[in-house]
């Protein structure tokens, strides 16, 4: 139980990340975004056996981050600037 409720309050508290990438690209590094992502990647590839108590906080993190990488690297029209 506080596996899970610990990984949800560490998501909870990427939103704030997710929403300035979504509105201000600009203003974070893509280089070290990239560079999070793949050690969150490479964190996953680790996990030797696949029990929920050791691939939850990974795989929770390699969703977050590739969400937060994704808005910075994928091009998407402004309607509104």
């Amino acid at each position: 139980m506080a596996l899970v409720t610990t990984t949800l309050v560490d998501l909870s508290a990427s939103m704030p990340t997710v929403r300035k990438v979504y509105y201000e690209p600009q203003k974070e590094d893509k280089t070290a975004w990239a560079l999070f992502f793949l050690g969150a990647i490479a964190n996953v590839f680790a996990i030797r056996e696949w029990i929920f108590a050791i691939a939850l906080y990974p795989v929770a993190m390699v969703l977050v981050i590739g969400l937060i990488t994704g808005l910075l690297f994928l091009p998407r029209k402004r309607v509104f600037q």
